[in-house]
């Protein structure tokens, strides 16, 4: 079975592989900015605080706001 993207685009498995990776990894991102601002425990200053820990340091910054930064308050309102 061929990949239907190296006839298409001219990409190998390891472009289609890297370029999936980046797309779930923005995801997470953009994800860990829309919990942030939706998150009303926190203040203007704390959700400043871990914007620019997730938009500065990509990979830590969201990983740690998605561990650590989410409020058990705010988890039990989501679900």
């Amino acid at each position: 079975m061929s990949n239907p993207f190296a006839a298409i685009f001219g990409l190998g498995n390891q472009e289609v592989f890297l370029i999936s990776c980046f797309i779930l990894f923005f995801a997470f991102v953009v994800w860990a900015i829309i919990d942030l601002m939706s998150n009303s425990d926190y203040s203007a200053l704390a959700k400043l605080i871990w914007m620019v820990a997730i938009l500065f340091l990509p990979v830590f910054g969201t990983l740690f706001y998605l561990y650590y930064g989410r409020s058990e308050k705010h988890l039990s309102k989501n679900s």
